[in-house]
C-alpha cells in the first residue's frame, strides 16, 4: 500500500507554509509508504505521497505530471490491467516515460477524463489536479479496498483528502468534534459506514464513486454498482468451473511484482484455495507465513502446516503473544495519531486487570 495526502484553496496560499504543512501530513502516514516520498506544491494544490514500491521501483516516483506539469497525480493501489490498457494508448499517440500503472492511470485521465475509471480493474484511491482547469478529479475503486477521507466546509473553499484521518487532523482539517451518529453506527454494528467518519467534517467516498472539485464546488457521482436485475442461470457444475476460472485470473493478475511475494496461511477455506492457485501458477516455491497464539486451542499453525506441507511451499511459523493493556495503548494511539497521549485506565482498572482480559 501507499499513502496519498493533499489539499487545493481556491482562495491561495502561501507556498513555503503549505511545503511545510503537506510534509507533517505525508510524515504522519509514513507507515504506508517507507521507501519513497514526493511533494507538488503550487499556487493552490498541494500534493503528498508516501511510496510502497511494488511495481516500476526505478521510475515510479509520485507525485506524477503529465504534459509539462499541466497535471499531478498521486496514486494508491494497483491497476491489474494496466498493461492492456497501455497499449490501447500507445495505439492513440500516447508515449510513456515509466512501466508503472500510475502513469497509464494519469493518461487514461487525460485521453478518457472521468469515465476513464471504468476501463480499471484494480484496487485504488487516486486523486488527479488539473493545474489549467483549477480542477480535483478523485476516485475510488468498485468496491472501496482503498481509503479516502476528505473534508470540505463549502465556505473557506479549500478541500483536504488523505488515505487515513491521521494526515488530516496533523493537517488542521479538522474541528476533531465527534459525530454522534457515527459514534452510534461504530457501537451498533461494529464499524463506521460510508459516508461518514468519526469526526463529524471528515467522510469517506464511496467504493465506485468519483469525485470532482471545481470552482468552488464539489460534485460526487457513482460510475459501477451490481446488477442484480438480470438472471443468471448455472448449473452447480457449471457454476464451480466459472469460479474456478475467475479465481485463477484473479490469483494471476496479483502477481505482477518487481519484489518478493508472499501470502498469509491461514489454513481456512480463502486463504488455502489462493495458495493452491499460486502454487500453480508460480514457477518457485510460495512463500507462505501463518501467525500462531500462546494458547494452542486458537492456533491455526497446525492445519497451516498441513496445507503447506501439501502444496510445498516455503513455510515460516511466527508466534505473537500480546499484552493487552499495551495492544489497547498502541491501537488507541494508530487510530488517534496522539502518540504522546497516555490513555488513562477506567476506575477500578488497572493494567495487571487489562492483561487477565
Amino acid at each position: 500500500m501507499c499513502g496519498i495526502t493533499g489539499f487545493i484553496n481556491f482562495s491561495g496560499h502561501n507556498k513555503e507554509e503549505v511545503s511545510t504543512r503537506i510534509k507533517k501530513m505525508a510524515d504522519a502516514i509514513a507507515h504506508r509508504g517507507p521507501d519513497e516520498e514526493g511533494f507538488y506544491v503550487d499556487d493552490h494544490a498541494a500534493l503528498g505521497h508516501r511510496r510502497l514500491s511494488i511495481i516500476d521501483l526505478s521510475s515510479g516516483q509520485q507525485p506524477m505530471a503529465a504534459q509539462n506539469g499541466n497535471y499531478q497525480i498521486v496514486f494508491n493501489g494497483e491497476v491489474y490491467n494496466y498493461l492492456e490498457i497501455k497499449e490501447d494508448l500507445i495505439q492513440k499517440g500516447y508515449h510513456f516515460k515509466t512501466t508503472s500503472d500510475t502513469e497509464v492511470v494519469l493518461k487514461s485521465y487525460i485521453e478518457w477524463g472521468e469515465s476513464c475509471v471504468k476501463k480499471f480493474n484494480g484496487m485504488f484511491a487516486f486523486a488527479i489536479w488539473d493545474k489549467k482547469q483549477k480542477r480535483l478529479f478523485a476516485s475510488r475503486d468498485r468496491v472501496g479496498k482503498k481509503p479516502f477521507y476528505y473534508t470540505w466546509d463549502g465556505k473557506t473553499f479549500a478541500f483536504a483528502f488523505a488515505s487515513e484521518i491521521k494526515s488530516l487532523l496533523i493537517g488542521r482539517f479538522s474541528n476533531k468534534k465527534i459525530d454522534p451518529k457515527a459514534l452510534d453506527c461504530y457501537l451498533t454494528f461494529g464499524y463506521i459506514p460510508v459516508p461518514f467518519s468519526i469526526f463529524d467534517d471528515i467522510h469517506k467516498l464511496a467504493a465506485s464513486q468519483t469525485l470532482i472539485v471545481q470552482d468552488n464546488q464539489l460534485n460526487k457521482s457513482t460510475y459501477w454498482q451490481v446488477n442484480f436485475d438480470i438472471p443468471i442461470v448455472r448449473t452447480m457444475e457449471e457454476a464451480c468451473e466459472e469460479f474456478k476460472s475467475l479465481l485463477y485470473d484473479a490469483v494471476k493478475c496479483r502477481l505482477m511484482s518487481e519484489v518478493p511475494l508472499g501470502a498469509f496461511l491461514s489454513s481456512g477455506l480463502d486463504s488455502t484455495l489462493v495458495v493452491s492457485f499460486m502454487s500453480e501458477i508460480m514457477t518457485q516455491k510460495v512463500l507462505t507465513n501463518t501467525i500462531g497464539f500462546g494458547d494452542p486451542k486458537f492456533s491455526e499453525m497446525p492445519a497451516a502446516r498441513q496445507v503447506a506441507d501439501h502444496l510445498g511451499t516455503n513455510h515460516h511459523e511466527f508466534i505473537v503473544d500480546p499484552n493487552a493493556s499495551e495492544t489497547i495503548q498502541k491501537i488507541a494511539a494508530i487510530l488517534t495519531n496522539l502518540l504522546e497521549i497516555q490513555v488513562p485506565y477506567p476506575p477500578g482498572m488497572s493494567a495487571k486487570w487489562l492483561g487477565r482480559m
